[in-house]
């Protein structure tokens, strides 16, 4: 029963949404009494129970099994350790019948007070509900049940379909003391709600997490982290279901080092599959009400959104952050220096927010900005970025590919891989601009007073490096890149304003031979159509 929770848990958090709060299974399919202790019966939760389960109360029905005081019992561990229990107050099977070919089906299961306490960890969950599962999601649940085990057993999870996934108020709180290879530890999770709406019809689901929070300390440092909603749209449960298939597989037989295992595999492959082309995985999505506290430094957010429409043959992508913020509270001692770093800045708190607008052409293979990203430190530095490239969705798919491979390890992919990904990728026009909007004159003045400084005397001095650094960088920077690059930095770092960096060559230029010139020193600034230049 362990192992069933942990797949649970591991499950919901990838394919979780949240259910409605009245949400109760239901079904419009009536089964006898008798019906329902015969498929009890193959459960192992009637007649021949399962010696691993005990229970107070049945009581069958009304259209339901309910089961009041259950008690679920794992079996010693190889050292003879006896796990705790799990304790559930009431457990309803709702239709519980056996189908076609004798497969168990049942139209929905729900498990309320669910407990579980040992020396060092408390876990307690007010309900579980599973509601809608198809045939082979039922059986599998209830061969779960049986006690029987799984090695010689086909577990296929990409046939299983339910309408509702959801667990609600989670707590955990363990303690782990201090071992001479670890320190103690102490962490605390609650959950309001995670779960999963599925449209049976159309296949698409919405994930929802909502009032998340967690606390530990380790090592004496305490760490929180809260969300108050994080929301997955239109999601494509289909597609991500089979990469769930060695996790949960794993679980089900009780192999820890297989779900580890399992977990990274998936991991990969649904980020290449992410980044291949995302909005055939989900359409939407969106964080709100985010803090992160380590030691006193807080970063908190207070909304991000991103999604796709999509028109034809035409994708557009937006994204919009929302106030990222980084301050410091309390006295420690990391707080005290990110507090007075901050102050001599003349910032109480740093803030940072971020939008774009982008268009994919899944035709021609182009993508281009819209509305212009921006990234924008308040009062202190705008980034503008305006871009079209072509080859993007070959790029994207190969480099899909090659994440799934080589796993989130990015840096063990042959460069030989990365440029072969990125030779696909074509640059038709590229427009970065930063805006100093009080950032230089800011820094200039904290260094400046630490070495007593004016600001515009760090200001010289700094452009003077820049142009030492550009002189004695010989081959290393192309000499047509250091001619505009060398001038337009040391203005900028003087003068302020904006610093200008667009590329628009005649015909498409590959990023992989801008890479691969660039390390030979033969990059063709004429035809990479380079500029750079500072402007006021």
């Amino acid at each position: 029963m362990k192992h069933l929770l942990l797949s649970g848990l591991a499950s919901a958090a990838l394919l979780a949404a949240c259910s409605p709060e009245d949400n109760q299974n239901t079904s419009n399919v009536r089964v006898t009494q008798t019906q329902a202790e015969t498929a009890l019966s193959e459960m192992g939760l009637f007649g021949d129970i399962n010696p691993n389960i005990t229970y107070a109360t049945l009581d069958v029905s009304d259209n339901q099994a309910v089961f009041r005081d259950v008690v679920f019992q794992a079996e010693a561990d190889d050292e003879g350790t006896l796990p705790a229990p799990v304790r559930v107050a009431e457990m309803i099977v709702t239709a519980p019948r056996l189908g076609a070919g004798d497969m168990l089906e049942l139209d929905g299961l729900t498990l309320n007070q669910i407990s579980m306490q040992d020396e060092d960890s408390e876990l307690s969950i007010r309900r579980i509900i599973v509601d809608q599962p198809n045939a082979m999601m039922a059986n599998d649940i209830g061969f779960l049940f049986s006690g029987s085990s799984f090695e010689d057993e086909s577990v296929d999870i990409s046939a299983y379909t339910f309408r509702t996934l959801a667990i609600e108020d989670l707590e955990l709180v363990a303690n782990t003391p201090a071992t001479k290879d670890a320190e103690a530890s102490d962490v605390a999770i609650r959950l309001d709600r995670m779960g999963i709406d599925h449209d049976l019809e159309t296949g698409l689901g919405e994930l929802e997490l909502s009032d998340f929070y967690l606390s530990a300390t380790e090592d004496d440092t305490p760490v929180s982290l809260s969300v108050g909603a994080a929301t997955l749209s239109g999601l494509a449960t289909r597609s991500l279901i089979p990469l769930m298939q060695g996790t949960t597989a794993a679980a089900l037989k009780g192999d820890d080092e297989r779900v580890e295992s399992a977990i990274e595999n998936i991991t990969a492959e649904f980020v290449g599959q992410f980044q291949s082309r995302p909005w055939e995985v989900y359409r939407s999505w969106q964080l709100d009400d985010i803090a992160m506290n380590a030691s006193g430094i807080v970063i908190a957010m207070d909304a991000l959104r991103s999604g796709y429409e999509i028109n034809g043959d035409i994708v557009t992508e937006r994204m919009e952050l929302g106030a990222l913020t980084l301050g410091a509270e309390g006295s420690s001692q990391e707080a005290t220096e990110l507090a007075e770093a901050l102050d001599g800045l003349g910032y109480d708190e740093m803030s940072l927010t971020a939008s774009y607008e982008a268009r994919i052409d899944t035709v021609n293979d182009r993508y281009y900005s819209v509305r212009p990203g921006i990234i924008e430190l308040e009062d202190g530095l705008r980034i503008t970025i305006d871009q079209d490239f072509s080859g993007y969705l070959a790029y994207q798919d190969a480099n899909g590919a090659t994440m799934a491979e080589y796993g989130l390890e990015q840096d063990e992919v042959p460069l030989d891989v990365t440029l072969s990904d990125l030779e696909l990728l074509h640059l038709n026009r590229l427009d970065i601009q930063l805006e100093d909007n009080s950032l230089l004159e800011r820094a200039f003045t904290l260094a400046g007073a630490e070495q007593g400084l004016t600001a515009e005397e760090m200001r010289a001095q700094m452009s003077a490096l820049v142009m030492i650094s550009m002189m004695g960088a010989g081959d290393a920077i192309p000499r047509e890149v250091s001619s505009q690059l060398t001038p337009a930095l040391m203005s900028f770092i003087t003068n302020g304003g904006t610093l200008r960096i667009a590329s628009e060559p005649d015909t498409p230029y590959s990023i992989g031979e801008v890479v691969q010139d660039g390390m030979s020193n033969t990059l063709d600034i004429n035809a990479l159509g380079l500029t750079i230049t500072q402007e006021q």
